[in-house]
């Protein structure tokens, strides 16, 4: 066990792990043309991620303890006096000097340093907040690896596909396509409206283009959020993002056979130039086993002032290309009767926004320790802690003041400026 504890808190296995995350990802990035649950859930990423987030504990462990034994000011082991007697970083012959000690903790409190005097020794520190500051950005990282790991295991993505001035609720089957963690719970059920889908939208002086306006619902229609949701601005309630994926054209058709009434929302896709709209097909179920298949497309000449749309529809389940018995231009408000018992009226025809739904609860923590990692990195790198020890040392050949020095980040002007320092507090002249 204190060989895996060594292993995991080495710089040499945190460093190499890292780098083999970072490669990973950017081979994924590169081959997954955007379809990331292949290679981030596959076994290969999943013990990366783990042996990083185990090193990273413990690493912040170890500094953690180093930081309460370092930060301390307490007074010095016999032993760690004696090496300073025998092997000192700096010398200074303070010989004749009135109260040398004196002198030089007025200098290090000159360098903005605690400082405290134990019979003829002088300790000093400095960088408390540096000490910890480590620490706090470690462990900051180990947890934020923790909530990545459980807000994926807990959280549902989908797209849900919404007409103008219409609403569909936060359930599987309002859903094109919806992705679930292992330890999902149920949908919200909150209702996600769209009122109005502008052809252009202006915010922060950049033209945003087509921009729904997206509402936030309970059931009973209170509106919990909302606003328009473009390129990084989604609208947010607790847990639940909306972000805006891409739009189309939306059509609301209502359908009566048989079977009963029902209203639908149909909504049609731009080509990957936006030069055609995609026809969408479905197929009608009614009473008695009745089917129709439906072709729905924008109709030739149709436009924004006059907007129709084409329907082709015949008996039956009919594969592609096949001659459909009724082929027939609708406005809005028009209706068809269509073979198998149905007849279909298009209620309305207008725009469709298509919406990528979140359900995280980790988002607001990653925010919060990505904040946490920054405010100790700062202390970390700009104010590490800093250590001065000074023992006086009287023999037959004079005074002389011995100096340890104790510098984090590996700041080599640190001893300088300590010597300086002392040499001035002391009136001694620069050592050449």
């Amino acid at each position: 066990m204190k060989a895996m504890w060594r292993l995991l808190r080495s710089r040499k296995l945190a460093v190499w792990t890292i780098i083999a995350f970072v490669v990973y990802a950017a081979v994924a990035t590169l081959i997954s043309d955007g379809d990331w649950s292949v290679p981030y859930r596959s076994p290969i990423f999943l013990a990366i991620a783990a042996l990083l987030g185990l090193s990273t504990f413990a690493c912040a462990w170890e500094r953690t303890r180093a930081a309460l034994k370092q930060a301390p000011m307490r007074e010095p082991s016999e032993a760690t006096v004696a090496r300073l007697r025998e092997r000192p970083g700096i010398v200074l012959d303070v010989t004749g000097a009135t109260g040398p000690l004196a002198q030089a903790e007025r200098a290090l409190r000159g360098l903005h340093m605690r400082v405290a005097r134990y019979g003829n020794l002088v300790e000093a520190r400095a960088g408390l907040a540096g000490a910890f500051g480590s620490p706090v950005f470690h462990w900051a990282l180990a947890l934020l690896l923790v909530v990545v790991a459980l807000g994926q295991l807990t959280r549902a993505e989908g797209i849900m596909g919404i007409v103008a001035g219409y609403s569909k609720a936060d359930a599987a089957e309002s859903y094109g396509s919806l992705e679930t963690g292992p330890l999902a719970g149920e949908l919200s059920g909150r209702i996600i409206a769209v009122p109005s889908i502008e052809s252009s939208y202006t915010a922060n002086g950049v033209d945003q283009g087509v921009t729904p306006f997206v509402e936030i619902q309970t059931p009973a229609g209170e509106v919990l959020a909302s606003g328009y949701a473009y390129a990084n601005h989604p609208i947010r309630y607790r847990s639940m993002l909306v972000h805006m994926n891409t739009d189309g054209l939306g059509a609301v058709v209502r359908v009566s056979g048989e079977g009963g009434v029902f209203t639908e929302q149909v909504t049609l896709d731009y080509n990957d130039d936006r030069t055609a709209v995609e026809p969408v097909d479905f197929v009608l179920e009614g009473g008695a086993g009745a089917l129709a298949t439906v072709v729905f497309e924008p109709a030739p000449g149709s436009t924004p002032g006059a907007p129709t749309v084409r329907i082709r529809a015949a008996e039956g389940e009919v594969p592609g290309g096949a001659e459909y018995a009724v082929d027939q231009v609708l406005p809005e408000g028009g209706s068809i009767e269509i073979p198998g018992g149905f007849t279909l009226t298009i209620v309305k025809l207008t725009k469709y926004a298509r919406l990528s739904v979140v359900n995280d609860w980790s988002v607001y923590w990653i925010y919060a320790l990505f904040a946490l990692a920054a405010i100790g990195l700062v202390p970390a790198v700009f104010a590490p802690l800093r250590g001065v020890r000074v023992l006086l040392v009287p023999d037959a050949e004079g005074t002389r003041l011995h100096v340890a020095v104790r510098h984090g980040r590996g700041d080599p002007h640190f001893p300088g400026r300590v010597e300086t320092a002392l040499r001035a507090g002391l009136g001694l002249e620069e050592d050449s």
